[in-house]
């Protein structure tokens, strides 16, 4: 529900927004974000993922984006793995400062379908990632861009499984910006 009031208000502001004049409006990016878990309720072992994300977003006012990501997903434990594969609604805001230093504030919010149970027996394959992310895009020359920052994660089955018990994580973020 929370997500849906949040994609129709997002919706509802991209037909206000008025991008300026930029010609590099649209990007992809890559990213990766190693999740280390830090709680993990109701059973052992713990999972730590990698979530990588190859994307593409598109400016649509100077200050936010709007785009999605396919993610690849490996999740370990010391006594198992687990690999899946998602997509996730990906919303940005910039705190452009004129400099080649860009702040920014992400959202995402997807599903993604694993190979096996996660994190438990009885929950479920296919899951639903969230992360808050906080970090800077770097000028590196063109139309390049180094992304750096910190993410909050959580990765849960919404109650579709017989057990739900939720992974949250902190996370760095890192990867690479091509606008045009």
């Amino acid at each position: 529900m929370l997500l849906s009031i949040t994609v129709a208000l997002i919706l509802a502001l991209s037909l206000q927004a008025k991008a300026e004049d930029d010609p590099k409006k649209n990007a992809i990016f890559v990213t990766a974000m190693p999740l280390f878990t830090i709680e993990f309720a109701h059973s052992n072992p713990t999972y730590d993922f990698v979530i990588t994300s190859i994307g593409y977003e598109r400016r649509l006012a100077s200050w936010w984006s709007l785009g999605f990501s396919f993610d690849p997903i490996v999740g370990w434990s010391e006594f198992d793995k687990a690999y899946g594969f998602g997509g996730s609604l990906v919303w940005t805001a910039y705190f452009d400062r004129g400099s080649n230093v860009t702040p920014f504030v992400t959202l995402t919010a997807g599903a993604a379908f694993f190979n096996k149970e996660v994190p438990v027996v009885h929950s479920s394959r296919l899951n639903f990632p969230l992360s808050l992310r906080l970090g800077i895009d770097y000028d590196i020359g063109g139309a390049n861009s180094l992304v750096v920052g910190y993410a909050f994660g959580h990765i849960s089955n919404s109650a579709i499984g017989d057990r739900n018990p939720g992974i949250n994580g902190h996370a760095v973020v890192f990867g690479l910006r091509h606008s045009f």
